[in-house]
């Protein structure tokens, strides 16, 4: 299986801490090719296994073996990342709307992997991350909520 690569703002959220310090160190970023490392693509690659994983509510050991190509690069789904993702990431988004469910929630929508496009809260074009869970809970009383959930997978720089 294959992964679609993903597209980078200028103003990303992941970059959000930098440039609310130092906007003009963005300047630094433009034209400049975006690049990757192994262990960026590897937490791609986990990201798309719970992507497959939990809109079906599919355990992640369905796809031991898998391969996923991210870039230039192929990543095969093995016990460690399969093991991570099903304790670290699926199981707790579930029980998180269980939870939701148990303190009388009448709906909650699962959506993954999201585009967010925030351009005209800053004012520039282009300004959007991808959100890797959010659940849209509606209350009994008629009220509603957001919940948004980041999977940080991979080794590297901290």
């Amino acid at each position: 299986m294959e992964t679609t690569e993903k597209a980078h703002a200028l103003f990303s959220a992941s970059k959000a801490p930098a440039w609310m310090r130092c906007a003009p160190m963005l300047s630094c970023e433009v034209g400049k090719r975006d690049t990757s490392s192994a262990f960026a693509d590897e937490g791609t690659a986990a990201h798309e296994l719970g992507a497959w994983c939990l809109p079906q509510d599919l355990p992640t050991i369905t796809y031991l073996g898998e391969k996923i190509k991210v870039g230039e690069r192929t990543f095969t789904v093995g016990e460690d990342m399969a093991g991570y993702i099903q304790t670290g990431y699926v199981d707790k988004i579930h029980a998180r709307i269980a939870d939701f469910y148990a303190r009388g929630a009448v709906r909650v929508e699962l959506m993954v992997e999201v585009r967010v496009d925030y351009s005209s809260a800053l004012g520039v074009p282009d300004a959007f991350g991808t959100s890797d869970e959010v659940l849209l809970i509606e209350w009994a009383d008629g009220t509603a909520q957001i919940d948004v959930g980041d999977l940080k997978y991979g080794m590297g720089v901290q």
